[in-house]
């Protein structure tokens, strides 16, 4: 792996960790916000016509 993408004093394994942490979250964010996109819809046109 190139020494300017994994931090020296992460192994290997955590480097894993981190990045398989960081897709399942990503992954779980995405879904989440797809489940829910008519309230967040909703809340962002609210708040859009109260700045106005």
């Amino acid at each position: 792996m190139a020494p300017w993408f994994r931090p020296v004093w992460l192994s290997s394994w955590e480097f894993a960790g981190v990045v398989g942490a960081v897709l399942l979250l990503s992954g779980w964010g995405l879904a989440e916000a797809i489940r829910e996109r008519d309230r967040l819809a909703d809340g962002f046109r609210s708040l859009r016509d109260r700045v106005r």
